[in-house]
Protein backbone atom coordinates (compact mmCIF):
# COMPACT_ATOMS: atom_id res chain seq x y z
CA UNK A 1 0.00 0.00 0.00
CA UNK A 2 1.44 3.38 -0.79
CA UNK A 3 -0.01 6.63 1.15
CA UNK A 4 -0.16 10.44 -0.08
CA UNK A 5 -0.69 12.71 2.58
CA UNK A 6 -1.58 15.37 -0.44
CA UNK A 7 -3.22 18.23 2.57
CA UNK A 8 -4.20 18.15 5.73
CA UNK A 9 -7.36 17.19 4.62
CA UNK A 10 -6.82 14.99 1.73
CA UNK A 11 -5.11 11.82 1.34
CA UNK A 12 -5.03 9.67 -1.26
CA UNK A 13 -3.23 6.03 -1.83
CA UNK A 14 -3.28 2.79 -4.01
CA UNK A 15 -2.74 -1.03 -2.90
CA UNK A 16 -2.04 -3.89 -4.43
CA UNK A 17 -3.54 -6.63 -2.65
CA UNK A 18 -3.32 -11.01 -2.90
CA UNK A 19 -5.44 -13.57 -1.52
CA UNK A 20 -6.63 -16.90 -1.29
CA UNK A 21 -9.58 -19.52 0.28
CA UNK A 22 -8.28 -22.88 0.66
CA UNK A 23 -9.41 -26.18 -1.00
CA UNK A 24 -11.06 -29.43 0.39
CA UNK A 25 -13.72 -31.63 0.23
CA UNK A 26 -17.09 -30.59 -0.29
CA UNK A 27 -19.76 -32.83 2.25
CA UNK A 28 -22.87 -31.35 0.37
CA UNK A 29 -23.97 -34.78 -1.19
CA UNK A 30 -23.30 -38.18 -0.75
CA UNK A 31 -21.45 -40.72 -3.18
CA UNK A 32 -24.51 -41.97 -5.35
CA UNK A 33 -25.41 -42.06 -8.45
CA UNK A 34 -21.60 -42.99 -10.27
CA UNK A 35 -19.83 -39.70 -8.56
CA UNK A 36 -16.43 -40.13 -7.55
CA UNK A 37 -14.42 -39.21 -5.10
CA UNK A 38 -12.48 -36.62 -7.49
CA UNK A 39 -16.19 -34.59 -8.00
CA UNK A 40 -16.45 -34.06 -4.62
CA UNK A 41 -13.05 -32.15 -4.15
CA UNK A 42 -12.31 -28.41 -4.81
CA UNK A 43 -9.44 -26.68 -5.67
CA UNK A 44 -7.87 -23.47 -3.52
CA UNK A 45 -9.24 -19.78 -4.69
CA UNK A 46 -7.10 -17.11 -5.35
CA UNK A 47 -7.75 -13.64 -5.84
CA UNK A 48 -5.57 -10.37 -6.84
CA UNK A 49 -5.65 -7.29 -7.66
CA UNK A 50 -5.97 -3.55 -6.87
CA UNK A 51 -7.60 -0.28 -5.32
CA UNK A 52 -6.72 3.27 -5.88
CA UNK A 53 -8.80 6.01 -3.87
CA UNK A 54 -9.10 9.34 -1.92
CA UNK A 55 -10.11 10.50 1.40
CA UNK A 56 -10.64 13.93 2.61
CA UNK A 57 -12.29 15.65 5.51
CA UNK A 58 -13.87 19.06 5.23
CA UNK A 59 -15.50 21.99 7.34
CA UNK A 60 -13.23 21.52 10.03
CA UNK A 61 -13.65 18.15 10.36
CA UNK A 62 -17.11 17.56 10.50
CA UNK A 63 -17.82 15.98 7.28
CA UNK A 64 -15.66 12.92 5.67
CA UNK A 65 -15.72 11.23 2.38
CA UNK A 66 -13.66 8.88 0.56
CA UNK A 67 -14.07 7.15 -3.43
CA UNK A 68 -12.55 4.10 -3.87
CA UNK A 69 -12.06 2.44 -7.34
CA UNK A 70 -11.06 -1.52 -7.10
CA UNK A 71 -10.33 -3.96 -10.17
CA UNK A 72 -9.99 -7.64 -8.86
CA UNK A 73 -9.66 -10.77 -10.68
CA UNK A 74 -10.29 -14.37 -9.44
CA UNK A 75 -8.73 -17.47 -10.25
CA UNK A 76 -10.60 -21.18 -9.53
CA UNK A 77 -13.68 -19.23 -7.87
CA UNK A 78 -15.46 -21.73 -5.25
CA UNK A 79 -18.79 -21.77 -6.24
CA UNK A 80 -21.99 -23.94 -5.24
CA UNK A 81 -23.01 -26.53 -7.86
CA UNK A 82 -26.08 -27.77 -8.01
CA UNK A 83 -25.96 -31.79 -9.02
CA UNK A 84 -29.00 -33.32 -10.49
CA UNK A 85 -28.63 -36.48 -10.07
CA UNK A 86 -28.56 -36.62 -6.21
CA UNK A 87 -30.80 -32.99 -5.90
CA UNK A 88 -28.00 -31.69 -3.92
CA UNK A 89 -25.03 -29.09 -3.84
CA UNK A 90 -21.75 -29.62 -3.88
CA UNK A 91 -18.67 -27.08 -3.94
CA UNK A 92 -16.90 -26.56 -6.85
CA UNK A 93 -14.95 -23.93 -8.79
CA UNK A 94 -15.49 -21.36 -11.78
CA UNK A 95 -12.30 -21.07 -13.57
CA UNK A 96 -12.30 -17.41 -13.41
CA UNK A 97 -14.37 -14.29 -12.09
CA UNK A 98 -13.69 -10.62 -12.08
CA UNK A 99 -15.16 -7.54 -10.21
CA UNK A 100 -14.82 -3.74 -10.79
CA UNK A 101 -16.11 -0.88 -9.24
CA UNK A 102 -16.59 2.34 -7.81
CA UNK A 103 -17.44 3.14 -4.50
CA UNK A 104 -18.15 6.29 -1.87
CA UNK A 105 -19.45 7.28 1.44
CA UNK A 106 -19.87 10.24 3.60
CA UNK A 107 -20.22 10.93 7.45
CA UNK A 108 -21.26 14.31 8.19
CA UNK A 109 -21.82 15.63 12.25
CA UNK A 110 -24.51 18.18 10.93
CA UNK A 111 -24.63 19.88 14.58
CA UNK A 112 -23.88 18.20 17.92
CA UNK A 113 -27.17 16.33 18.09
CA UNK A 114 -27.55 14.97 14.52
CA UNK A 115 -24.77 12.71 12.44
CA UNK A 116 -25.74 12.44 8.65
CA UNK A 117 -24.35 9.16 6.79
CA UNK A 118 -24.45 7.99 3.25
CA UNK A 119 -22.79 5.29 0.76
CA UNK A 120 -22.74 4.35 -3.05
CA UNK A 121 -21.75 1.71 -4.62
CA UNK A 122 -21.02 0.45 -8.76
CA UNK A 123 -19.77 -2.91 -8.75
CA UNK A 124 -19.55 -5.08 -12.18
CA UNK A 125 -18.58 -8.82 -11.01
CA UNK A 126 -19.27 -11.47 -13.79
CA UNK A 127 -18.11 -14.71 -14.83
CA UNK A 128 -14.78 -15.54 -16.80
CA UNK A 129 -14.56 -18.52 -18.21
CA UNK A 130 -17.16 -21.22 -16.34
CA UNK A 131 -19.12 -24.29 -17.72
CA UNK A 132 -21.91 -24.36 -15.00
CA UNK A 133 -24.98 -27.43 -15.01
CA UNK A 134 -28.03 -26.42 -16.78
CA UNK A 135 -30.61 -25.45 -15.08
CA UNK A 136 -33.58 -27.79 -15.14
CA UNK A 137 -35.84 -27.87 -17.98
CA UNK A 138 -33.47 -25.21 -19.63
CA UNK A 139 -33.77 -25.30 -23.54
CA UNK A 140 -30.43 -24.72 -26.11
CA UNK A 141 -32.03 -21.87 -26.58
CA UNK A 142 -31.09 -20.63 -23.64
CA UNK A 143 -27.75 -21.87 -23.57
CA UNK A 144 -28.16 -25.44 -22.71
CA UNK A 145 -25.63 -27.51 -24.00
CA UNK A 146 -28.07 -31.14 -24.22
CA UNK A 147 -24.97 -33.11 -25.00
CA UNK A 148 -22.94 -32.06 -21.94
CA UNK A 149 -25.33 -31.25 -19.47
CA UNK A 150 -23.67 -27.68 -19.17
CA UNK A 151 -23.98 -24.32 -20.32
CA UNK A 152 -21.15 -21.14 -20.03
CA UNK A 153 -21.89 -18.21 -17.90
CA UNK A 154 -18.79 -16.60 -19.04
CA UNK A 155 -20.13 -12.99 -18.82
CA UNK A 156 -22.97 -13.83 -16.90
CA UNK A 157 -23.05 -11.41 -13.33
CA UNK A 158 -21.56 -13.43 -10.34
CA UNK A 159 -24.59 -14.27 -7.51
CA UNK A 160 -24.80 -12.01 -4.38
CA UNK A 161 -22.87 -9.07 -6.01
CA UNK A 162 -25.57 -5.78 -6.82
CA UNK A 163 -24.64 -3.96 -10.08
CA UNK A 164 -25.67 -0.93 -7.77
CA UNK A 165 -26.10 -0.47 -4.16
CA UNK A 166 -27.14 2.76 -2.11
CA UNK A 167 -27.85 4.00 1.27
CA UNK A 168 -28.40 6.92 3.86
CA UNK A 169 -28.75 6.52 7.35
CA UNK A 170 -28.40 9.37 10.51
CA UNK A 171 -28.60 9.50 14.40
CA UNK A 172 -30.10 11.70 16.43
CA UNK A 173 -29.38 12.21 20.08
CA UNK A 174 -30.40 15.19 22.76
CA UNK A 175 -29.33 14.96 26.25
CA UNK A 176 -33.12 15.06 28.68
CA UNK A 177 -31.94 15.49 32.26
CA UNK A 178 -29.67 12.36 33.11
CA UNK A 179 -31.08 10.39 29.69
CA UNK A 180 -29.94 10.56 26.75
CA UNK A 181 -32.92 10.97 24.00
CA UNK A 182 -31.06 8.22 20.32
CA UNK A 183 -32.86 7.68 17.41
CA UNK A 184 -31.53 6.49 14.17
CA UNK A 185 -32.31 5.46 11.08
CA UNK A 186 -30.79 3.35 7.93
CA UNK A 187 -32.02 2.47 4.39
CA UNK A 188 -29.82 0.68 1.89
CA UNK A 189 -31.06 -0.31 -1.70
CA UNK A 190 -29.17 -3.17 -3.97
CA UNK A 191 -30.41 -3.72 -7.32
Amino acid sequence: TLEYQASENLKLFASYKEGFLPGGFSTGATPQAGLTLNEFLFDSEDVDGFEIGAKATLLDGRLSMDLIAYDYEYTNLQVNVYVPTTASFIVGNADQASTQGLEGSFRWQYNENLLLRGHATYNKGEYGQYLNQCFTLQTAAQGCNAATGSQNVKGEALPRAPEYTYGLGGNYSKPIGALVLSLAADISVQH
